[in-house]
């Protein structure tokens, strides 16, 4: 809406990375959600119906000019809000913490976010009043956007972007449904980081491998999922199998995401991942 005014070109013109020509109006951005962390990156996401795909419009001009974050405005989110919002924010943050792109400032924001949203998302969730776990949940998300917006996310955002759309999927339930898929993708290129992210989540770790910490990790998330009532396989979605060469050529299309995973993705890899998806078999 900020930029329409002075780019008069149709939305699909600006699909991509710095394809906005000119200055948008100020914006003040203040999020009722605690999930996308979007007052603080630069990235639009776009659905497009027709192609049945989410993909974004890229730009420094998205940035605001003031982001106010109150808790106070987080309140009144239903539980499923509640639950698939702060299930996006800790998408953003473990993508980002797995993005090839991360670095030491990036991995410090995304491990307290982890650590934010593993301690208060069920009370928030549980209790929708209780401000101090809506003020984590806003801190959280808060700075899971700026590990992301730097990092960027990974195969995660790229299989929840092929079924989001035909399925009319949430962005926060598709992003959490496919994460834990993709940690155990990316599980080999991990065990360096395993350790801090365990810690992060919560998991005990004393005399414990990197592989074993980073499954148990993927476990911790998926529970925290079974906790929120939130899909674990495509099935709870209405997915059938038949769908699923389709949805790995479409993840394949995400190859901005994909470039930032630490492991390479081939459509034989991703139609692995559906089919894992689908039958909510995990690592």
């Amino acid at each position: 809406m900020a930029f329409a005014p002075t780019n008069p070109k149709k939305i699909q013109d600006y699909l991509g990375l710095n394809l906005v020509e000119n200055p948008p109006l100020p914006k003040i951005l203040a999020p009722t959600t605690s999930g996308t962390g979007s007052e603080v990156t630069n990235i639009a996401v776009v659905s497009l119906e027709e192609e049945q795909v989410k993909t974004s419009v890229v730009t420094p001009y998205n940035f605001a000019d003031v982001a106010i974050v109150d808790p106070l405005l987080t309140t009144t989110m239903p539980p499923r809000t509640t639950a698939s919002t702060g299930l996006d924010a800790l998408s953003h943050a473990v993508e980002a913490y797995m993005s090839v792109e991360s670095n030491p400032i990036t991995d410090t924001l995304a491990l307290k976010a982890i650590k934010l949203i593993r301690q208060h998302l069920p009370e928030a969730y549980t209790h929708p009043s209780n401000l101090q776990a809506r003020e984590g949940m806003s801190l959280a998300s808060l700075i899971a956007g700026m590990a992301f917006g730097n990092a960027g996310t990974c195969a995660g955002h790229a299989a929840a972007y092929a079924f989001a759309v035909k399925f009319k999927v949430p962005h926060g339930v598709s992003c959490a449904l496919s994460l834990p898929y993709v940690m155990s993708l990316n599980s080999a290129a991990m065990e360096d980081k395993a350790l801090d992210m365990a810690r992060a989540l919560g998991v005990e770790t004393e005399g414990i491998s990197g592989k074993v910490l980073w499954k148990d990790s993927i476990s911790t998330i998926t529970e925290l999922m079974r906790e929120l009532d939130q899909p674990l396989a495509l099935t709870a979605l209405g997915i059938t199998e038949d769908l699923i060469p389709r949805l790995a050529e479409d993840m394949l299309r995400s190859q901005r995401h994909l470039a930032r995973n630490p492991v390479k993705v081939t459509l034989d890899d991703a139609t692995q991942l559906f089919q894992s998806m689908f039958k909510g078999e995990i690592g």
